[in-house]
Order: C-alpha cells, then structure tokens, then sequence
C-alpha cells in the first residue's frame, strides 16, 4: 500500500512550505505493517513564491492535486497543526490552518481514504504517542525536517488500510 503523509511548515514567516513523505509496504490492505516493512518511496517539499493567502492556498492545491494523481496513493494523511493552549493570533498559525484546507481539499478529491488529524491523534493510530511516533518517522526520511509528514503516512499505514 501507499500512503502520502503532508505536514505544512513555517520556517520563516509568510514563506510556508508543504512537506510531503509517500510511503510504502508490500502488504494488501488486509495485513498491519510493522514498521520495517515500511519504507520511503518518495519524498519532496513544495514551496511557493506567493504572498497572499489565496495564491498561496490555491497553488498548494493545485501541486497536491497534481502530485497526488500522479503518485496515486492508496491513503493521504494531512498532518494538521496540534492545539496549544496559548493561542496565537498571529498570522503564522492561521495560514497553516488555511494551507492544511487546501491540500485536504486537494486530496479528497482524488482519493476517498485522506484524512486530516493532529500529531496527537496521529501518534494514537499509530499506537505510540506522538512523541515515539515522530521518532520512528526520523528513522525513515533522509531530511529530519519531513518527520511529521512521514509521521502522518505511518498513522494511515496502521489505521486507515
């Protein structure tokens, strides 16, 4: 099965990038993988030179769109930003949420199993928290920065075949 697990980042303000991990095991979706049947048959970020939020968003849904038809995953997980109890108002945290609409838009289009859940809610399908989740991810990705993107692909992996 294949899975494509998206996580947005902010890495500098106003400038988010989409990061993108499509997983694989060799197993039907009746068999649970382990995590060394899994690996990383691709992984890429996708950025943009937009400023306005709906450039932005729009160019994000059309590159997932297009990556997802033709990586035809069986599964997308849209890795969404976890509830912090000191809410921000800024801009950062806002344009993520509209980032992660988009690209579950996107993706929901193509493929009926997309999902889109917390790092926490991740890690529980999973079956570990987030924390051991995230860090079996890091083992999978040749950029450490794309863990919770792949994290998001093992969540569907396990839970969602």
């Amino acid at each position: 099965m294949l899975a494509l697990g998206l996580a947005v980042a902010l890495p500098t303000p106003s400038r988010p990038v989409v990061r993108a991990v499509l997983l694989e095991d060799p197993f039907g979706a009746s068999t649970v993988p382990t995590l060394a049947d899994v690996s990383v048959s691709r992984e890429f970020d996708l950025t943009t030179t937009h400023t306005r939020w709906a450039e932005i968003a729009g160019q994000f849904y059309a590159d997932v769109s297009g990556r997802i038809t033709t990586l035809k995953p069986d599964i997308v997980i849209v890795r969404r930003a976890d509830f912090h109890r000191s809410r921000s108002n800024a801009d950062g945290p806002k344009i993520r949420l509209v980032i992660e609409g988009a690209l579950s838009a996107a993706a929901i289009g193509h493929v009926a199993n997309t999902h889109l859940r917390a790092g926490v809610e991740c890690g529980r399908l999973y079956g570990k928290d987030k924390k051991d989740m995230d860090a079996d991810a890091k083992t999978k990705v040749a950029k450490k920065d794309r863990a919770e993107a792949a994290a998001a692909g093992l969540s569907g992996l396990f839970a969602n075949r």
